[in-house]
């Protein structure tokens, strides 16, 4: 019976549902009533029918083929008698998905039948072919079996035509298929939400949970699903943090295998991302997932909150099959500037020292920084102090953001805040702390500067780092209760907010801050080297933009830069200057005194006064250390021939001190004269190993005794010649 073929088609409903993709084979079995409106010879009356079929259908089309065995038996009037017939044929059709569940089916078929008449004691048999067509409704019960409700139109050429209403059951068993499953075709154009994905609205500061979704396709149920916002200034992170979380539970009667899902989201990802989920997945049983994203930095280009489109394609094998399924869904995108401070050390994602207008801009600071002089003093001191003065002299301005102020936001760990990368701030010459703190540690790290930032309750600020050990800090700076130890190494804090005022205001004020917040334990600093080992640098390209910064003027910087310096230098040396002036005229010009005065001056780079100090010793009486320190100026000054000499005449004073020994080495090293080098450097070992150990570049010739000295951070440094008290 054609009612049968078309029951076939009720396989579909689970086969599809299985496979989104791929081609079904379903097998039925009918039974059912049949009307005839007439017939040859006799009257036909009502009778039963009965069915077996077979099916095929195109996953990718509405469309199916069939072959059917069917067999009826219809009465007569108005003698008593019946027919029998048996028969087979093949048909075609189209079937439409209502819904996961509910499948309609309409579509014909031919084929050929016997059929044997008995009307009382005659008994007749023929062969005709027949024809006919209906319709079908089915609903889906279990993963592979449905039900359905069929109507037809059957006719057998010379024995009857009517009317066949019929009950179905259709089996779609697991692995049954005619080619493997193909993977749709989705361009970008056509990606749409769909409807059973529920988007919840995005409520205000920490109840905000994200994108929640439930899906159920064939045997495998997504449910909670949960993305969360993205903030693309941390778009690295989330290819190791998870963007959301999401739980599969087997539905069906049979394990689920070699379960993967491929993210992607177009625009923003370069490729697809694959991921797998679980090996095997039980009857029943769940799996929670994280769910990961490699983002591309066009994502960076949004400036705006925004949402976009997100294509979850889940795999999976079922009864040695691969099934499919894509889910589609949205994702709330934040804008570029945007950020939470529920960890502080995100903060260090806007740090993007390698920006090239933040470059060039930091890169001609550090110039002036080197032809200004006062080589002695602490280079990261002096750069920090001329970056500070060249963002005064640039415009800068410290001003409060209305819309997302620090010290509100800083409070709500959900709350969304607005931080400028270090290129806005130079174009807008104006910022928050958090903006200025960003662009000032940024032109730092930019120079070869290690830079941290500096948290106190509602506030952010800076810090730099010395490079100098503790006991060589203290040693150095006169005010040592106002740096921070940590990390092996003396900070200066540095309060950005204040950069109008000059560095030394705004050391006093950074310093004050930290001890008063230190003390109550609320004080923290994030080094942005150890931060940038969880949140990288993700700025923006700005590409084409370089021209935009105008890097500060020399002239105006340098004025700028050795007025602060002169003011710290004074503020460090003035109660020691005067001490030992004091002791000097106490004791009759003793030397001892007069060549600390001559270290002191040189250390903080009045090189003049210093001269002038070793210069009255050797007139007076030559020294060693005199000698030695006189050379040191000399070297400082490029002039190594000059300071060789020096040393020499130290060296005939004081042929096994270290310091004079040591400055030999270093002299006939500069000189390439390496075999006096490293006859001296042999000396100095043998006299003082740790001092021979601290500068072991000396071993080495050329480009690699170069980098030797930068690794062992004493490239440039002077031994000064001292005598103990």
């Amino acid at each position: 019976m054609l009612t049968v073929l078309l029951a076939a088609l009720a396989g579909s409903a689970a086969g599809q549902e299985e496979t989104a993709t791929g081609s079904t084979l379903s097998f039925a079995i009918s039974g059912g009533g049949y009307g005839a409106l007439f017939g040859a010879g006799n009257a036909l009356y009502f009778g039963s029918s009965a069915s077996a079929a077979v099916r095929y259908r195109l996953g990718f089309l509405p469309l199916y083929a069939e072959l059917e065995a069917y067999a009826t038996r219809n009465g007569t009037q108005p003698v008593s008698g019946a027919i029998s017939t048996a028969g087979a044929g093949a048909g075609a059709g189209v079937a439409f998905d209502l819904s996961p569940r509910l499948l309609l089916t309409a579509g014909g078929r031919a084929g050929y039948g016997y059929s044997v008449v008995k009307l009382d004691n005659d008994r007749v048999a023929q062969g005709a072919f027949g024809w006919g067509a209906g319709l079908g409704a089915y609903f889906r019960i279990l993963p592979a079996w449905s039900v359905g409700l069929e109507t037809a139109l059957t006719s057998h050429v010379n024995t009857f035509f009517g009317v066949d209403v019929g009950i179905a059951a259709v089996f779609s068993p697991a692995g049954l298929s005619a080619r493997e499953p193909r993977e749709p075709r989705v361009r970008p154009e056509q990606i749409r939400p769909q409807p059973l994905v529920q988007v919840a609205e995005t409520p205000a500061d920490d109840d905000f949970e994200g994108t929640v979704a439930e899906y159920t396709r064939g045997d495998l149920h997504i449910l909670d699903m949960r993305l969360e916002r993205i903030f693309p200034v941390l778009y690295r992170k989330y290819n190791s943090q998870s963007l959301g979380t999401y739980t599969l539970r087997n539905t069906s009667d049979r394990e689920i295998s070699n379960i993967q899902i491929m993210v992607n989201i177009p625009r923003f990802m370069d490729i697809p991302q694959r991921q797998t989920v679980a090996a095997a997945l039980a009857p029943g049983e769940e799996v929670r997932a994280d769910i990961m994203v490699l983002f591309s930095d066009n994502i960076l280009d949004i400036y705006e909150p925004t949402t976009v489109a997100v294509q979850l394609q889940t795999e999976y094998t079922s009864s040695d099959r691969e099934r499919s399924f894509t889910l589609n869904t949205i994702l709330d995108v934040v804008d570029r500037n945007a950020v939470t401070w529920d960890d502080d050390r995100k903060v260090a994602a806007f740090v993007t020292a390698r920006d090239p207008g933040l470059v060039l801009f930091a890169r001609n600071v550090a110039s002036v920084v080197r032809a200004s002089g006062f080589d002695t003093l602490n280079l990261q001191l002096r750069t920090a102090m001329a970056m500070l003065s060249a963002l005064n002299i640039h415009g800068m301005n410290y001003v409060v953001d209305p819309t997302t102020p620090y010290e509100q936001y800083s409070g709500l760990t959900h709350a969304i805040d607005y931080v400028q990368f270090p290129r806005q701030t130079l174009e807008y010459r104006a910022g928050d702390c958090d903006d200025l703190s960003v662009c000032y540690v940024s032109a730092l790290q930019a120079v070869g500067v290690d830079a941290a930032f500096i948290t106190v309750p509602g506030h952010i600020y800076t810090a730099i780092n010395t490079g100098l050990s503790e006991s060589d800090a203290r040693a150095f700076f006169g005010r040592p209760d106002e740096l921070i130890f940590a990390d092996g190494h003396a900070w200066i804090p540095v309060e950005t907010t204040l950069l109008n005022d000059g560095f030394m205001r705004a050391w006093e004020v950074g310093a004050k801050q930290w001890l008063e917040n230190s003390q109550r334990g609320q004080a923290v600093l994030i080094p942005v080297a150890d931060a940038w080992k969880v949140y990288e640098p993700a700025g923006p390209s700005f590409e084409g933009q370089a021209a935009a910064v105008a890097a500060p003027d020399a002239t105006q910087l340098r004025v700028a830069y050795t007025s602060e310096l002169g003011r710290f230098v004074d503020r460090e040396i003035m109660p020691q200057v005067l001490e030992l002036q004091r002791r000097i005229s106490e004791t009759s010009e003793d030397p001892r005194y007069v060549n600390r005065l001559g270290v002191l001056y040189a250390k903080y780079g009045k090189l003049d006064d210093a001269k002038a100090q070793f210069q009255k010793i050797i007139r007076a009486r030559p020294t060693a250390n005199a000698y030695v320190n006189l050379g040191n100026l000399l070297y400082l000054s490029g002039d190594v021939n000059g300071a060789l000499d020096q040393y020499e005449r130290a060296a005939a004073l004081a042929p096994n001190n270290p310091t004079v020994v040591l400055s030999l080495a270093k002299a006939h090293h500069d000189l390439q004269n390496y075999g006096f080098a490293e006859r001296s450097y042999r000396q100095l070992a043998q006299l003082d190993p740790q001092l021979a150990g601290q500068f072991r570049y000396l071993e080495f010739r050329g480009e690699e005794a170069a980098r030797a000295a930068e690794a062992a951070n004493v490239a440039g440094v002077m031994i000064w010649a001292e005598e103990e008290e």
